[in-house]
């Protein structure tokens, strides 16, 4: 028979034996409980009618005892005269039972050590984890829990070279053994906490083809027998076999009692499967399914901490990364990938696994590694250690892009005018300097060089979560995981977009500056394309796309209608000073300012007058002449425009 939890297995098997001590304690001491006031309770016996268990809280004890505090709440009837029930349904009475037993293969030797009233809000305060014997391992906890285990199981082994952890050592002091065995896909390791006939993998010797072979035999395996997958792994490319071995050892150094409860609660189950792909979180578990969640978490979270301990990790990241760097022509974000696969090497690890822990310990930069982003590979991106906040990230799908592109519209206003391009992983601001046309037919753009080294200046930051209503620190370690592979990380982690975010502010101001000017720079490029050849030619285009009459041109040039007249029909050059009154008459940009100034036959050299008109053209090309002259004026210099006699009529 199953059980969904450990209150039900009590309640089908001891529910007799507890109803008969609370009515035992309520008979011998109804006064004590506030009961005598009722007539009935005074003259009559006392009987419970509507035992429920409400919470139960267990604790460790010496060898395999454990004491249980049973919160329990009645109701109370008695017995008339006549045996006949006095309707008293409205008194309920809340009890702690306090219990101890032998847990082994069986719950043996229950029995109830005292009784006591309890206030009802004291079921509330139970944690889950203790019906379960699951110690209770908060999230800031963690490290410090490697730490212990660290300490406990790895600092006194001979011959430990401080890297890859000793295996071997630790399942011996634990008495643990393992064997590769042909498990099921979607399982990467199973504990067995009852004795059982299993098929494992064997080898081979003296194989024909020289090759190490195996085979399956069936095996009588012990309580404390690990078996591994040779082929599936904890989110199938973030595990490891050490890993999985490293995750077996949690399971049994701080899960024993509780796959004691898990075998009283189905006969059936003599292990515990370790999935590959988890669940991200609890909250639509119930029962033991619940517990079982806790139990895979805390040694999924606990595993690749004692793998690669927090100080020994940063201290080795540090010194291989310095390493790298004289490692010629690479950029900083090949060095972040070469230095985790060398460190991942070095603890016998993935690199994705190494990537995740540099995350966990506060080196932000390797956020940027490995990344697949919708089974795509882009090259790796860097940034400044300590750019990132917590849960923060420059990577998105495409699935993502969209939802943020739909539902941010200040983002959405941002790609439609293209002052953001969405490059299949990150959203960056639309210049030459940061944007390049890419190769690949399925990515029309790709980051260039400059922007791979220096994301902070160019993209935009997103924060993540598991999920919009819930977000826990349990799923935040999940999702790390998840963002460290190679899958569509949007099927398990959503990201948020805040505009509000002063680095986003300060990317999306740039964008929107640098759209206006690129904007106007293509404009620029495009009347360039369609000007004509010869000087009154495009003297008479840039006219007509201004919309100024010559009589207008000759007022804001100071120069005559006939002189203007002289210039559009080509029978007379305009001098370099009266080009400049053309200029700021007509309010041209400096390209098309430089494209007159060759087709006039002129070139601005050192000359300290012509360093003056360079710096009107380039910096006040939207003033006027009066302003012009002001400037000349002050570096004293002649007004414009100057004796048109100097002017020579074009040679036909």
């Amino acid at each position: 028979m199953a059980y969904k939890d450990f209150k039900s297995y009590l309640y089908a098997n001891y529910k007799e034996l507890i109803q008969i001590h609370i009515e035992a304690f309520i008979n011998k001491n109804y006064n004590e409980l506030g009961l005598s006031y009722v007539r009935e309770f005074s003259l009559c016996p006392r009987t419970v009618e509507g035992i429920e268990i409400k919470s139960l809280c267990c604790h460790e004890d010496v060898d395999s005892r454990i004491r249980m505090e049973i919160y329990c709440d009645v109701k109370l009837v008695t017995l008339g005269f006549e045996k006949v029930k006095v309707q008293t349904n409205k008194i309920i009475k809340y009890f702690t039972v306090y219990a101890q037993a032998t847990l082994s293969n069986k719950l043996e030797d229950f029995c109830i050590d005292n009784i006591k009233e309890c206030n009802p809000d004291e079921f509330d305060k139970v944690r889950f984890l203790d019906e379960y014997l699951i110690p209770y391992i908060p999230y800031e906890q963690l490290e410090d829990e490697a730490d212990r285990f660290y300490k406990l199981y790895c600092e006194n082994v001979p011959y430990f070279d401080l890297l890859r952890l000793p295996i071997e050592s630790i399942i011996e002091e634990l008495g643990i053994e393992y064997y590769e065995a042909p498990l099921p896909k979607n399982v990467f390791g199973r504990m067995y906490f009852i004795p059982s006939k299993e098929e494992v993998y064997e080898s081979i010797p003296y194989t024909i083809t020289g090759r190490n072979e195996k085979r399956t035999v069936m095996k009588e395996i012990k309580a404390g027998t690990m078996l591994i997958s040779h082929d599936n792994y904890f989110m199938k490319d973030i595990g490891s076999r050490l890993n999985t071995i490293a995750h077996e050892i949690i399971h049994w150094e701080k899960h024993q009692k509780f796959f004691k409860i898990l075998s009283l609660l189905n006969e059936n189950e003599n292990s515990l499967s370790c999935i590959v792909e988890p669940v991200m979180t609890p909250n639509n578990l119930e029962g033991i399914q619940k517990a079982i969640w806790w139990a895979e978490w805390q040694a999924n979270a606990i595993a690749p901490r004692i793998l690669m301990p927090r100080a020994i990790f940063i201290g080795l990241f540090s010194q291989v990364f310095e390493e790298q760097m004289h490692t010629p022509h690479f950029r900083n974000g090949d060095i972040i990938e070469k230095t985790l696969d060398k460190v991942s090497k070095l603890f016998s690890v993935s690199k994705y696994a190494a990537k995740t822990r540099a995350i966990q310990l506060g080196i932000d930069v390797a956020e940027g590694a490995y990344t697949f982003v919708d089974n795509k590979y882009y090259p790796p991106v860097f940034f400044p250690i300590g750019t990132l906040g917590r849960n923060q990230t420059f990577i998105v799908d495409k699935a993502t892009a969209q939802k943020l592109i739909e539902g941010n519209r200040c983002l959405g206003k941002l790609v439609e005018n293209k002052a953001i391009i969405y490059t299949g992983s990150v959203f960056c601001i639309n210049d030459s300097r940061y944007i390049e046309v890419s190769e690949n037919s399925q990515e029309e753009y790709k980051l260039t060089q400059y922007a791979l080294e220096h994301a902070e200046k160019c993209c935009l930051i997103f924060q993540r979560s598991f999920s919009k209503d819930v977000f826990t620190q349990e799923a935040e370690l999940y999702s790390v995981f998840y963002l460290s592979r190679n899958v569509t990380a949007s099927s398990y982690v959503e990201a948020y977009y805040d505009s509000k975010f002063t680095h986003n502010q300060e990317v999306e101001d740039i964008a929107a500056q640098l759209s206006i000017i690129n904007k106007a720079l293509a404009e620029v490029n495009k009347v360039i394309k369609e000007l004509p050849d010869k000087f009154e030619s495009t003297l008479k285009y840039h006219m007509k796309r201004k919309k100024i009459s010559i009589s207008k041109l000759a007022e804001r040039t100071e120069l005559s209608d006939t002189t203007i007249k002289n210039y559009t029909s080509g029978r007379v050059n305009p001098s370099l000073d009266n080009l400049m009154a053309i200029f700021i008459g007509l309010n041209l940009l400096e390209p098309y300012c430089d494209d007159m100034l060759d087709k006039a036959g002129y070139k601005l050299n050192n000359l300290y007058l012509h360093e003056i008109y360079r710096y009107l053209i380039k910096n006040h090309s939207d003033g006027n002449i009066k302003q012009w002259n002001d400037v000349l004026k002050a570096a004293d210099f002649e007004k414009i425009p100057k004796n048109k006699l100097l002017e020579e009529p074009l040679v036909p």
